[in-house]
């Protein structure tokens, strides 16, 4: 059985990303409850590793959104 989630730590390590970038971009680029959780009776972070998947990719499939702002004007201007 594949491991869905990560800690902050380990999610920073997968990404090639530091722990910071991730802790002060919640809630501005990564959703509670998409992106991450925080489990009751817990003291930390789990981190959805197939979201933040996505995000890597720039486009998220279920809204539709792209990450990247060029590839949004590309796709809206056919380009």
């Amino acid at each position: 059985m594949t491991t869905r989630y990560l800690s902050t730590g380990q999610m920073a390590k997968y990404l090639g990303l530091s722990k910071d970038f991730l802790l002060r971009n919640r809630g501005l680029l990564f959703i509670e409850g998409k992106h991450y959780f925080n489990p009751a009776g817990i003291n930390k972070l789990l981190w959805n590793i197939e979201a933040m998947e996505v995000w890597v990719r720039g486009y998220d499939n279920d809204t539709g959104v792209f990450g990247n702002i060029n590839e949004m004007v590309d796709n809206i201007l056919g380009g």
